[in-house]
């Protein structure tokens, strides 16, 4: 309301910016504290969940934005006999008018990555690489698993699947190839 009054009437009220560097110090703290856990936490799952570091970023971002707030409204009152004067009685609006913009901004971009993913754009060059990793690393072990139960005679009726056998036979003609590549370069 505070806009609204400044654009209507030309006075506001002036805002207590009395508990706001508690609340700003307090808010801060806790999320770095809880970005400090989720790291902690992504840690000890050995770096692979995807999910702890989703979590301490966001941790780190909200953090971060808290501290940019705080220092905004806290500075309004240094805003007075300088050419900013103007915007100090509106300095709390105008904040929450940025910081919606960067938020809006920051889904605009992640809507943008998702639906550019749904429609077939091609991943990022080390995401293509970590998922590359990831299916060469389980079939391989598949294509061994198989291997070892024909040869061995191990019953192995749960992989009896024609995927399973186009899996096997596909992993280790990439396991030849492979090979050969390394061989030549």
């Amino acid at each position: 309301m505070n806009s609204l009054g400044y654009v209507l009437r030309g006075d506001v009220e002036e805002i207590n910016l009395s508990p706001i560097l508690m609340c700003t110090i307090f808010v801060a703290g806790l999320c770095f504290w809880l970005a400090f856990l989720h790291r902690r936490a992504w840690i000890r799952t050995g770096r692979q969940s995807d999910m702890m570091q989703l979590a301490m970023t966001a941790a780190i971002y909200d953090g971060i934005i808290t501290l940019f707030a705080g220092m905004v409204l806290l500075s309004t009152p240094y805003m007075l006999g300088t050419v900013l004067e103007p915007l100090a009685s509106v300095t709390d609006s105008i904040l929450v008018w940025v910081l919606c913009c960067t938020a809006i901004l920051s889904y605009v971009r992640s809507l943008r990555h998702g639906v550019a993913q749904l429609a077939g754009y091609p991943a990022r060059a080390p995401d293509q690489l970590a998922v590359r990793h990831v299916v060469k690393r389980s079939v391989s072990k598949q294509a061994d698993a198989l291997w070892m139960s024909r040869s061995c005679g191990v019953d192995a009726s749960w992989m009896r699947w024609p995927m399973w056998i186009s899996i096997a036979r596909s992993a280790r003609s990439r396991r030849v190839r492979f090979a050969t590549r390394s061989r030549l370069h």
